[in-house]
Formats: structure tokens, C-alpha cells, sequence
């Protein structure tokens, strides 16, 4: 069967619900129905209280998608295949709640949905049986008790009154009202916990709240064992409905797990909010907190009128101010000045009402608002505008925010003033509906920009170069400044070329960029960057590259002031040179005898996916190995083709590089004499490279290992990270095969034994030579590692008891170099010493006994509970007194999460341009900038905020709102030195040093790359030598493919010295998975452990949250144990902090359920 749409129709909810028919006098039964059929069904009229259509258009995207555009299409789909198919189309009903409530109905139908629906409309309301998460009839009636005498408790009596008076009258019907939360009676913060079920016998629950006066709101769910989505809606109608018109916040996408709403500045009125869920049925625990916004308690310094306008000063940088408006202060005025003509963007964030936004020149000089001195402005939209007022984004609308042709809306919350000529102007700022909190960003672009530049509208958008060929050559002028850091062109290429690219007329420094579409997504990724800006960046800069088939973006980006440039591209060449190396081993090109540095290029693809190189070796040597300038996503392997039948078998991968994107591989190996092959492979987009490789004799290790037990070499007691170097050689009549190492334990232990850096296959044995005959029986060997090629040997033995034990390391094929580490403790490859322990850390440091459990926070704080940091609060440790550098892209210091946790240096008086302290630098009073030398290190780039996440993860503001940090009362030293394109050597430094000069007790840093950098190194080095604890992320490379993906990426530097100083770190998902993405610890002990990583919330610009990940996320959570451990005990000296962190980190619990995927970017 299937319902039919006429038979829901009701008259009189028609004429209810459409006041302007009765005006037209379209009054009768018969003729509201024909207006209904002619008219409203296509205008998306409400006709039912049983069915909605903008919300089952809202539900079911994939509908539109599919071409039912038209509500006469949707209603069709409704009535043939909706119902039926178990698909949303009303708030109110909810049929999968109807047959989980009540499974006689749900037995006696078989679960079929129609046959359901009807029962419900003709018994089911009649009955009281439960069919909505927003309407309670047995509620409705106990709080309504004329309506329960008026209808003697009929619960289908009890419904119709609602429907066509209760609702309209204000009564209460929803069990799940929160009341009041903020208001003249409510002068003190709520927070309040709901627990719950949802999920698909329970899809939403609803819960109602008002604000009597602006707020800040956080609105968290924890306790999850499935997706669970959050959404905010504001009752905008006043009908006390949660209609999706009114919807404030969809957060994100549908398929997104959203967790977590953290809105400043929210205007008062009546709020919904809906937990929903799909996968599976899950418990909750929804955390709401609400408290008087802070903008209210904070002076605003603007002032209601021109002449009493905050002044902003000259419009060089972005200007941005956090504000309110509300009947107390109507209208702000902010002043500006700007010395050179300019396109002017002036944009609001945060603002969930109308509000006017006006640009002003007061042309008299009265200090007054005069009728004819607004500006002329466009409406500039960051996002779709709704201009039917329907409350959803239609496909025209859609594509009418794309194609630029928005119509005018009456409010825009961001406008553009072009051509603004040089003088002194206001921005109005005034309250049109409700009071509600904003962030003001005002920012200068000089103009005119021409019409073909780059597109500026929003941070991700780009020119169109269109094909370039041997015919196409464009060439564009533009601007790049403080306004748009960056501008970028799209071009596309049919076939591999060889393109130069060239920027010219430039009168300050800028950064040339080039970014290879390489997965072919639309858009662009840091890993997907073939060119970055480099030292030679500057000038008049020309770069040619061997580019394959794709489409590619070349930028242009902001580096010292701002500059107008001319960028040209053209085709050089559209023929691909030679193949300079072989497809497979035995044609592999010859490289002879590699002493020294040898290079090539070449190109590969699809069609080409493979090219070889031979290259003897004579001497005992060390290879260093880059695959650099790549233009697409290629991998490098060291092979020795062992048995010599041409192929390369899986044993045969000595060692391999395999990065993601188009990130440089790096390969160091140390050689025994013999031949080897390079393999340069092709992963994802067709791209040259750049191979450099540098082979240098070297003196073997000294033989000192025993070839017997009675002869094994003694390495004492094991009480702390042993290591040995050694040699095997030989063949089945001889050689020096096997070497044996003799360690005693004198108490039980946990022992981890690690072989690696070998060329050819070697395995390890832990025995233990139980009769004392001097020999080795097969029963005294009490563990084997013995995986094939080179690939590393791990042994790891649990609660080993006291008494002498033997390391027997045996060839199995090929002479090879090798190192042996062995380890007093559960240190793993993986994991390292394991994941950290900050209440554990901190118990140690303050020579306590464990501290007590305390209740887990959940939700978003989830990577707080798994290292323990509230029990550490709990003692009273929070990281008071300790100052935490965030060295990286600056640090939005005026997030409410962040400002008053920001460090200043109180021996500088701000802004009397005196280098007060003599530090050499003038007026850094809350940091320094290191990439354009100046004291502002705020992060301000349109698509930046890592530093900001940072910052929030270290130590976001204990204040119930937003993100909590590990240490909440913890300093942040803002350093900017990394931009989103930019990473020099000399910043970092600098601030390094910097941090390490000024009084930093941890640095952070967030960043690395392949290939060490000395000066960088030397600078934590510096650190080191200063006491200061440095935090340094291992990379987000993961694992190897060779050996079944049990090699591991090489940690990035710096985060590979953590084998001599400061501490790497891995990142671990809630489940305690070791993330795929992570670069691994490794065969050689350090100090490496492993903390949150994905799903990692925190600050962001503009006063927002999101989830991120990377180890990037990670670094942050041990930099905020460090300073937790030094606000418990300050007397502690570098090492014992260090290896409080690792000696306490709990290596159990933790998988390894990474998953190879070169292709992911």
C-alpha cells in the first residue's frame, strides 16, 4: 500500500496554519483544499500535523540530490516510497519510537511502517500510546487541568486541543523543559547533566531551555559507545515548536559526530536542542552550562556614536574586536584610517541574529551619524543565504552563493567597501533584533584589484588559469598583502609538460607556492605541496618543473609587507625526456661504483610506475638517500636482490621511504660491500623527482661480541638502555656469524630487546643456559625473533626473573651491520614507553602515593581522562607558575579559552618602542612574531589556527566553557614562527631561542620535517643545556608497506633527537589504538611516549572549537603534563622531568591496528 496524501489533509490546520487565506477569503472546506491542491502543495504550505515537508527535505539530502527538487516531488516520494522506507518527515512523529514503544503494534504489522502510521493516526493518539520525542499527551493533561476536564482525558481530544489552541496559548507540552537558565534570576553559572538513550529505536531527543539575557552557552555529550549528533535551535517563531526553519546551529555535515556547541554571545530567547543518533542505540550524558555572556562584564571601549568610536588606528593588519550589542549599548562605532586607496572587508562572526553593519564617514566632522554619510557597500557572503526565508538552503541558493549572484538580503553580516579612498571612516555595528555577541574583522586590501587577478572572496578560493599549452600563456597582475596573504590560480595540464612559472614586478618579498592536485579531490592539502617558499623566494623568481597530467595551483603568498606581483605561466616543453632508468632489476641503470654524491631525475606514472637504479659498493659505507622536488606522490626502497633471479621478492626491501603526498622520502643505511638497487615507485599522480644519494666509506664497528656463550660479551647488570653495534659476515663454511651478548638481572623484570638498521636478514634469541653447561640446547631458548629480510626484530618478555641471560644475534642471510638495543622495561616499537601518565607522573614527583580516581569528564575531554590529568587537578596542580612556549603559526590570544592564560613579560612596558629589558626586541610585551619580526604573534591566517589549537590543548581556561587544557592555569608564550606555507629554519630558531632566553619552562613544537636541520637542532640543543623541557611532535607519516607494514616511517626532525634529548611523541585514538597516521618509536630507545591525538578538540580562530588530529595534538597534552609535573614540584632539574614522563607511562592497553595506505593524503 501506500498513504495517500489527500486523506492527511485537514482544513481546518490549513486555515491555521495560513492566516493570508482567510484575508483572500479562501474560508470553506472544499475551498482551502483547492487552493491546497493548485497552490500550497507546491509553495511547501503546512497542511498536516502529521506530516512536515521541509523536514523530510531536510532529512533526506539525498532526494534533492536525485533531482526531486519540487515539493510536489517530494510529496510523491513521500506517499510511494517515504513512509515505507522509514525516512523522516516530521518533528513531531517519530514512527520507529511508535514501534519500539508499543511492539504489539509492531508485531501485529509485521514492522511495516504504513500500515504503523495508520494505526497511529485512527487509535494510536486515541490509545495514549507514546509516538513522539516532543509531545507528551499524559504530561499535556497533568499540567493542563481544564483541558482534562474539558476533554475528560481523552488523550486524541488532548491532541487536537494543542494542535489548534494549546500551542498558540503558550502551554506547557514538553517534559524535557530545562526553564530559565540565564537571567535577572538566574545571576549564577548552571550546569546541568540529562542522561539518556538515542539511537535507532530512539533516533532524537529534544530538550527546551530559555535565555533571558545574552549568554554563553556550552552544550557537550559524553558517555558514547556510538555516533551521536548535536544541533541547536532557536525557537525564532516564538511558536514553541523546534521547527527546522528556526535552526541556529546544524553543525556540520549529517554524517558528522558532532559533540560539542560552544556559542559566546547568544541572544536571548527559547532554544532547542536535539540529540540524535542512527548507528546504534547508545546512553548519554548531555552537559549543559550557561552563564551571562562575559561580554557584558567586560568594557566595550566602543562608543554609540562617531565622535566617541573606538580607534582602531591605521588599517595595516587585520583588525579584530569582540563585542555585544543589546538595548544597554544599541550601536557600537569603531574608527579606522587607511593611507592608500583600498577594497575594504568588513565581516561579523559569531552573530546569531540580524544586526546592522555599516561603513561611515562622518564628512561634516559633527561626531554625529548623518543620513548621507553612509558608505556605499556590497553584501560579501561567506556562506549560502537563505533569500526565500524558507529556513533551508535550496539548490538555487546554493548555486547562486557560488556563482556570485546572491540577492540582496537586509542584514548582511559581511560587506565590502571598494575602492575606499584614503581617510577616516566608521564602522557601525547596531542591534536590530535581539541583543547577541559578534567578532568584528576589518581588513584592508589595496586596490584596484584587476578583474582577472585571484579570487578573494573567501581563503580557499582561486583565479582560473584555465589549460595551459605550447598556444596558452597567461599572465596575471594582483596584490598580496596583510588584507589576502595569498592568492591562488587553478591551471590545468592534458599532458605531462614541462612548465615554467614566473613572478615578477614584485617590491617586497613574496613566497612562490605549487600544489598538485595529486588525489584529485577538487582542492588542495599541505601534503599535496610540490613547491614550498624558499630562501631564494624574493626576487624576480622563475621555477620550471617536469609536471604531469592534472590539474595544479600555483600561489603566491604574503612573506615581508605587502607587494603587487605579475605572475605568467607557459609551456617550455610537452615531450617527456628519456626514461633514464630501468622498469625493473635487470634493467636497472647503472650507477657504477657510488662513492660520494650522485643524483638524478626522472618522471613516473601509472604508465610508468617503476624505475631502477644498480649501484655497486666496495667498501664497508653509510648511504644517505633523498627523494626531493617531486611534483606527484612517489616512494624510494634500498634493495639487495639476494638470491639473484632478477625479482624483487618481499625478504628482499632492505629499508623504504614512503610519505605521504608529495613530501621528501629519506633514507640512511649503513652498507656492508655488494650490490644494490634503488626502486623510485609511483604511489598517486603522475610526477618528477629528484634523486640525491651520497655514499661515504666508514670504519666498521669494533667485533667485541663473543662467538659462544662462554665467550659472549658482559654487559653487567641491566638496570638502564644498553646498546651494541656489530657486524655479521660469513657463510654456511664460515664466517663471523653469530655474536652473544651476557646481561644479568638482579630482581624480576620486564625486558625489551631490539635488533635493527640492518642491509640483510638477521634474527635474535634470548636464552638462558639453565644447566650451566656452556652450550645452547633448544629448551633454553626462551624467545625467537626472527621476521624475514631486513626487517627489525623485537623481543619483549614480561617479569623475566633474576639470573643471567644470553642475547644470541645469528646471520641468516648476507653480511650485515646491525644494532642492538636492550631495555630494562616494556619499551615498544610501536608505542615506545607507552601512553602518558600525568597523575602517576606527578604522585612521583611529589613523592605521593597514587592519587585517588575522580570522576571521568567524557565527551570532548576524553584525551584528559585517558592521561589522567583530573586527578591532578584534584591535588591541586594545575600548572600555576609555569610558562609553556607555543612555537608555530602565533596564538589567537584574544580566544576567551586563551587570554587570560597568556604569558606576558612584565619587564617591558607595551608600546613606548623601547627595548625595556634589553632582550633585543622592542615592545614584546606578549610575544614575538618571528616571521615578520615584529611584536604581534597573534594567529590571524584565514585558514590557520594551529597554534591556536595548540595553545587550547596546553592550556585552554578551566571556565566550563569550550576546551579545557591539561594544565589550565599555565602560561602560553606566543611565538609565531610557521606560517600555513611558510617553515624557515630562522624563525624556528630564533624562536627556540628566544623562549629558551625569556624564561619558557616547556617549548612546543608542533612541526618537523625530513632531513635534520642543524640550526634547529643546535637550538634545542640550546634548550636543553638551559633546562628547558621541549616537546616535539614524531610526525603523521605512519606505517611502512614493506613487510606487511611492520617498517615504520622515520620520525620527523626535530623529534628524531629525542634519542639524545627532549621528548617525541606519538598520538593514540579513545579507544587507545595507536593512530594510524603516527609515526612509530622505532628500533632505537628515546624518549618517545604517546598521548590523545585524533578527535582532539580545541580552540580555533574567531572564537571557535573543532575536532582535529595529528601528533601535532599530541605534542600538546605531554607539554601541558610537563608543566604539571613543575607546577607540583619546581626543584626538579630537566631529566628527572623527562623521565618522570616516561618512566611512568603505562605501555599496557594499548593496539596496533594501523593500516599501510600511501595513497591517503
Amino acid at each position: 500500500m501506500s498513504i495517500d496524501i489527500n486523506q492527511l489533509f485537514d482544513a481546518r490546520y490549513y486555515a491555521l496554519m495560513n492566516p493570508d487565506l482567510a484575508a483572500a477569503g479562501i474560508n470553506t472546506d472544499d475551498k482551502l483544499y483547492r487552493h491546497f491542491r493548485n497552490n500550497g502543495l507546491a509553495e511547501g504550505r503546512p497542511f498536516s500535523p502529521f506530516i512536515d515537508i521541509q523536514v523530510y527535505r531536510a532529512e533526506n539530502p539525498d532526494l534533492e540530490k536525485n533531482g526531486l527538487y519540487s515539493n510536489e516531488q517530494l510529496y510523491r516520494h513521500l506517499e510511494t516510497y517515504g513512509i515505507k522506507e522509514g525516512r523522516k518527515f516530521s518533528r513531531l512523529i517519530d514512527l520507529n519510537l511508535y514501534l519500539s514503544e508499543n511492539p504489539d503494534v509492531n508485531q501485529a504489522f509485521g514492522g511495516d511502517r504504513e500500515l504503523a502510521f495508520e494505526h497511529l493516526r485512527n487509535l494510536g493518539i486515541r490509545e495514549g500510546r507514546k509516538f513522539s520525542q516532543l509531545m507528551d499527551l499524559d504530561y499535556y493533561l497533568a499540567l493542563n487541568p481544564d483541558v482534562a476536564a474539558a476533554y475528560n482525558n481523552d488523550k486524541l481530544g488532548a491532541f487536537n486541543h494543542w494542535i489548534f489552541a494549546g500551542r498558540g496559548e503558550g502551554r506547557q507540552y514538553f517534559p524535557n523543559n530545562l526553564g530559565i537558565l540565564t537571567g535577572a534570576d538566574n545571576i549564577n553559572p548552571v550546569n546541568l547533566v540529562k542522561t539518556d538513550v538515542v539511537g535507532p529505536s530512539d533516533r532524537d531527543d529534544y530538550y527546551q531551555f530559555s535565555l533571558n539575557d545574552l549568554s554563553d552557552i556550552s552544550i557537550k555529550v559524553a558517555g558514547l559507545s556510538q555516533k551521536a549528533n548535536l544541533t541547536l535551535i532557536k525557537d525564532d517563531n516564538q511558536n514553541n515548536f523546534p521547527d527546522d526553519k528556526q535552526q541556529l546551529l546544524p553543525i556540520v555535515a549529517k554524517d558528522e559526530a558532532i559533540e560539542a556547541i560552544d556559542l559566546f554571545g547568544v541572544s536571548p530567547g527559547n532554544y532547542f536542542i536535539q540529540v540524535s543518533g542512527s548507528e546504534g542505540d547508545t546512553n548519554y550524558d548531555l552537559n549543559i552550562y550557561a552563564e551571562t555572556s562575559e561580554l557584558l562584564r567586560k568594557p566595550s571601549g566602543a562608543g554609540n556614536s562617531p565622535g566617541t568610536a573606538l580607534n582602531l588606528g591605521l588599517l595595516i593588519e587585520s583588525q579584530v574586536v569582540r563585542d555585544v550589542v543589546n538595548p544597554g549599548r544599541s550601536q557600537n562605532f569603531y574608527q579606522f584610517q587607511t593611507n592608500r586607496q583600498s577594497d575594504v572587508y568588513i565581516t561579523l562572526e559569531g552573530v546569531n541574529t540580524d544586526i546592522r553593519l555599516q561603513l561611515v564617514r562622518d564628512t561634516n566632522g559633527n561626531g554625529l551619524l548623518d543620513p548621507d554619510e553612509v558608505v556605499e557597500t556590497i553584501a560579501n557572503y561567506k556562506e549560502p543565504v537563505d533569500i526565500d526565508r524558507n529556513g533551508e538552503i535550496d539548490l538555487s541558493e546554493f548555486f547562486a552563493w557560488l556563482d556570485g549572484t546572491n540577492q540582496e538580503v537586509p542584514y548582511p553580516d559581511a560587506i565590502i567597501a571598494q575602492n575606499l579612498l584614503p581617510g577616516n571612516y566608521f564602522v557601525q555595528v547596531g542591534q536590530v533584533g535581539e541583543p547577541t555577541g559578534y567578532t568584528l574583522k576589518i581588513d584592508g586590501i589595496p586596490a584596484p584589484v584587476p578583474a582577472e587577478g585571484a579570487t578573494n572572496e573567501n581563503p580557499v578560493s582561486w583565479g582560473n588559469l584555465g589549460t595551459l599549452n605550447k598556444k596558452a600563456k597567461p599572465v596575471v597582475t594582483d596584490f598580496v598583502g596583510y588584507g589576502n596573504p595569498y592568492d591562488f590560480y587553478a591551471f590545468f595540464l592534458e599532458k605531462s609538460s614541462e612548465v615554467s612559472l614566473r613572478l615578477q614586478g614584485i617590491n617586497n618579498k613574496a613566497d612562490l607556492i605549487l600544489i598538485h592536485d595529486i588525489n584529485e579531490d577538487g582542492g588542495f592539502s599541505g601534503r599535496e605541496i610540490i613547491k614550498f617558499p624558499s630562501a631564494e623566494d624574493g626576487a624576480d623568481y622563475t621555477l620550471n618543473r617536469l609536471l604531469g597530467r592534472g590539474t595544479y595551483y600555483v600561489g603566491v603568498a604574503k612573506a615581508k609587507g605587502e607587494t603587487a606581483y605579475t605572475l605568467s605561466a607557459e609551456v617550455i616543453s610537452e615531450n617527456l625526456p628519456p626514461d633514464g632508468a630501468g622498469n625493473f632489476i635487470g634493467q636497472a641503470a647503472d650507477l657504477g661504483v657510488v662513492n660520494g654524491v650522485q643524483t638524478r631525475r626522472d618522471f613516473v606514472s601509472a604508465e610508468d610506475p617503476d624505475d631502477f637504479y644498480r649501484f655497486q659498493v666496495n667498501d664497508f659505507s653509510q648511504l644517505t638517500l633523498f627523494l626531493d622536488e617531486q611534483t606527484a606522490n612517489s616512494q624510494v626502497y634500498l634493495i639487495q636482490d639476494v638470491n639473484g633471479n632478477g625479482l624483487v621478492d618481499g625478504d628482499e626491501v632492505i629499508v623504504g621511504s614512503e610519505s605521504q603526498g608529495a613530501y621528501r622520502e629519506y633514507i640512511n643505511r649503513t652498507l656492508t660491500p655488494g650490490t644494490y638497487f634503488i626502486r623510485v615507485a609511483h604511489a598517486m599522480g603522475p610526477g618528477s623527482y629528484y634523486l640525491w644519494m651520497e655514499n661515504n666509506p666508514i670504519t666498521p664497528p669494533a667485533q667485541t661480541a663473543g662467538n659462544s656463550l662462554a665467550t659472549a660479551k658482559d654487559l653487567g647488570v641491566l638496570n638502564g638502555w644498553q646498546q651494541e653495534a656489530g657486524l655479521v659476515t660469513g657463510n654456511n663454511e664460515g664466517g663471523d656469524r653469530n655474536h652473544l651478548y651476557r646481561f644479568n638481572l638482579e630482581s624480576a623484570s620486564d625486558v625489551t630487546i631490539l635488533l635493527d638498521e640492518m642491509s640483510a636478514n638477521a634474527d635474535i634469541r634470548l636464552v638462558q643456559d639453565r644447566n650451566n653447561n656452556g652450550q645452547i640446547e633448544p629448551e633454553e631458548i626462551i624467545a625467537i625473533a626472527a621476521a624475514t629480510g631486513a626487517s627489525p626484530e623485537q623481543i619483549s618478555q614480561s617479569n623475566l626473573a633474576p639470573g643471567t641471560y644470553y642475547v644470541w644475534v645469528s646471520q641468516t642471510q648476507g653480511n650485515t651491520a646491525y644494532q642492538l638495543n636492550l631495555i630494562p622495561n616494556n619499551y615498544n616499537r610501536d608505542t615506545g614507553h607507552g601512553l602518558v601518565d600525568a597523575a602517576a607522573a606527578v604522585a612521583q614527583a611529589i613523592g605521593s602515593e597514587s592519587f585517588p580516581e575522580v570522576a571521568p569528564l567524557g565527551g570532548t575531554d576524553w584525551g584528559l581522562d585517558a592521561i589522567g590529568a583530573p586527578k591532578v587537578w584534584q591535588q591541586g596542580y594545575t600548572g600555576k607558575g609555569v610558562v609553556v612556549a607555543v612555537i608555530d603559526s602565533g596564538v589567537d590570544y584574544t580566544h576567551p579559552d586563551i587570554d587570560d592564560n597568556l604569558w606576558f613579560n612584565e619587564s617591558e612596558i607595551p608600546g613606548n618602542g623601547i627595548d625595556d629589558d634589553n632582550n633585543g626586541f622592542i615592545d614584546d610585551w606578549r610575544g614575538w612574531d618571528f616571521l615578520d619580526n615584529d611584536n604581534d604573534p597573534k594567529d590571524t591566517d584565514p585558514v590557520g589556527g594551529h597554534g591556536t589549537h595548540v595553545a587550547g590543548i596546553i592550556a585552554g581556561e578551566n571556565n566550563s566553557f569550550g576546551v579545557t587544557g591539561v594544565a589550565p592555569d599555565a602560561k602560553i608564550m606566543a611565538i609565531r614562527s610557521l606560517g600555513i606555507f611558510r617553515g624557515e629554519e630562522d624563525p624556528i630558531t630564533g624562536g627556540i631561542r628566544y623562549a629558551v632566553d625569556n624564561g619558557a619552562d616547556v617549548i612546543n613544537l608542533s612541526l618537523g620535517s625530513q632531513g635534520e636541520n642543524p640550526e634547529i637542532s643546535a637550538a634545542v640543543r640550546y634548550a636543553n643545556e638551559n633546562g628547558v623541557v621541549v616537546v616535539m611532535a614524531s610526525g603523521n607519516d605512519g606505517l611502512s608497506a614493506i613487510s606487511g607494514g611492520q617498517r615504520f616511517s622515520q620520525k620527523v626532525y626535530p623529534a628524531q633527537l629525542a634519542s639524545e634529548i627532549g621528548l617525541a611523541v606519538g598520538a593514540v585514538e579513545k579507544n587507545k589504538a595507536i593512530a594510524d597516521f603516527t609515526n612509530r618509536a622505532g628500533s632505537t630507545p628515546q624518549n618517545y611516549v604517546v598521548a590523545p591525538g585524533k578527535e582532539v578538540y580545541s580552540s580555533l580562530l574567531s572564537d571557535r572549537y573543532d575536532f582535529w588530529e595529528g601528533t601535532s595534538m599530541a605534542a600538546p597534552h605531554i607539554a601541558g603534563v610537563a608543566a604539571l609535573i613543575i607546577s607540583a614540584n619546581p626543584n626538579l632539574n630537566l631529566a628527572q622531568v623527562e623521565n618522570l614522563i616516561t618512566s611512568t607511562a603505562n605501555p599496557f592497553g594499548l593496539t596496533e591496528n594501523g593500516i599501510f595506505d600511501p595513497l591517503e593524503l
